[in-house]
């Protein structure tokens, strides 16, 4: 009989089916309930039913942990998020075992002490080659910033593609219209869509993806620009920068000096892009498993952990202005 796991999720991640990649190889060994990480205060009541218990990004309030053994707990933080968190935050992570995405967070937590296993994703690609196009032209997704993470505005789109003679298709679920300033640069438009294979679809019309945050926590939607075929342009910072190497499977940009992409090779970025994510894929497909031995093997009873006082997360190059007067609020405040 399976082990009963409880995975503690964001509703959002659930309907874009975010995690889904994570579930399925954990459905191969535990029998999987899902919850909300808005939780009741009572919702430890119950938790003894279950042998493992996995939190998705986000943990809930530390007196709603307390009834919980520790050893059966797994944190899964995102760089995005855990990138705001303060030492005193960070710091009540020790007692759990922790899955990390993101090599830079990875790095970072064994080096403090922590018991943290990294294994890097990658989608299974989707085409064999990238699809030949009459007109090249580049995908942005209008995203909407927010208290974790900021997105990339839309007046650098023009600076990125100066000169370039790429057109775009710009895609806002939230704003339709796009700003004034590159209007002529668009030549077609998106807005909601009700299914994945319709994103899809619309990404085999480009050769560019231009990420639209300043850093990710996995990058779910460059990964699948990748498997598609599409070259991928994003801030120099996690994830991007774990997954391409300028100008040779991709692009990479400064948020606060950028400069115009150089696409003279582009076909060829797209070509490597496919083959990084081919054999991205074939690793992870080897790798994953590792991840279940880590679930289980026995959790370190006491661990001694070091948070810097006023540490950076040594991997985040570059920080937009909100998020320095973020840091900087922090560190008035001792944190």
């Amino acid at each position: 009989m399976m082990e009963k796991l409880l995975f503690v999720g964001l509703p959002e991640h659930k309907r874009t089916a975010s995690f889904e990649f994570f579930t399925q190889l954990l459905e191969n060994t535990y029998q999987i309930e899902y919850t909300k990480i808005t939780i009741d205060k009572n919702w430890t009541n119950t938790t003894y039913a279950y042998n493992r218990i996995i939190f998705w990004q986000r943990l809930p309030p530390p007196e709603h942990l307390r009834a919980v053994s520790p050893t059966s707990v797994v944190y899964v933080p995102m760089y995005d998020e855990a990138r705001n968190y303060n030492r005193q935050v960070i710091r009540t992570w020790a007692p759990f075992k922790i899955i990390s995405f993101c090599r830079s967070i990875h790095e970072d937590l064994t080096a403090w002490g922590f018991n943290s296993k990294y294994v890097q994703y990658f989608p299974k690609p989707m085409v064999e080659a990238p699809l030949p196009l009459a007109v090249h032209k580049a995908f942005f997704w209008k995203r909407e910033g927010s208290y974790i993470n900021e997105a990339i505005p839309d007046a650098m789109i023009p600076l990125l593609l100066h000169d370039s003679g790429m057109k775009l298709h710009y895609h806002s679920e939230t704003k339709p219209v796009c700003e004034k300033e590159f209007e002529d640069m668009v030549a077609s438009r998106s807005s909601w869509l009700r299914s994945k294979e319709e994103m899809i679809s619309l990404l085999r019309e480009c050769s560019l993806y231009i990420a639209p945050r300043e850093s990710e926590g996995i990058g779910m939607s460059f990964l699948d620009a990748m498997a598609n075929g599409l070259a991928v342009a994003g801030a120099d910072n996690p994830t991007m920068n774990e997954y391409i190497s300028d100008g040779q499977n991709g692009y990479l940009f400064d948020l606060m000096k950028p400069l115009p992409i150089n696409l003279e090779n582009l076909q060829q970025v797209r070509e490597k892009s496919l083959e990084s994510c081919q054999a991205g894929y074939e690793k992870w497909e080897k790798e994953k498993w590792s991840l279940i031995d880590f679930i289980e093997e026995p959790h370190p009873s006491s661990l001694l952990v070091q948070v810097p006082r006023g540490f950076e997360y040594r991997s985040l190059k570059q920080k937009s202005m909100s998020f320095r007067a973020k840091r900087l609020v922090k560190r008035l405040a001792g944190k």
